[in-house]
């Protein structure tokens, strides 16, 4: 088995994903990830070439295989990166709803044994 330097490129690349997701991350490094993944596709667009001397370079055999790898990692870092964002806005609704419950108690009455429900 022969072990190609686009394969260990890309290795660490996932490796460094990994250790993003469980150490490095921050809104900050976010951002600085979008803004170089937009960075990178303008450059890739002017210059549609260079993707493949890169690919050529690290052992990849064409340029539109060395995007299709970038593509999925950038996507699991935005799906991470979503995921986390959708977490802290679950957790910011848990705390304004629970705080809304303690200043504003609803009143039970004895009828909510029988199935009648409560009035506001």
């Amino acid at each position: 088995m022969n072990i190609t330097i686009g394969q260990i490129v890309l290795l660490i690349g996932l490796l460094l994903f990994v250790f993003y997701f469980f150490l490095w991350r921050s809104i900050l490094f976010d951002r600085m990830v979008y803004l170089l993944g937009t960075a990178a596709g303008i450059i890739f667009v002017i210059y549609p070439d260079l993707t493949t001397k890169i690919a050529n370079m690290i052992g990849i055999g064409r340029g539109a295989d060395l995007l299709l790898y970038f593509f999925v990692m950038y996507g699991m870092f935005f799906v991470i990166s979503s995921s986390a964002h959708s977490r802290k806005a679950e957790h910011q609704l848990t705390e304004l709803v629970r705080g809304i419950a303690v200043t504003h108690p609803v009143k039970v009455q004895k009828d909510a044994d029988e199935g009648i429900p409560p009035k506001m």
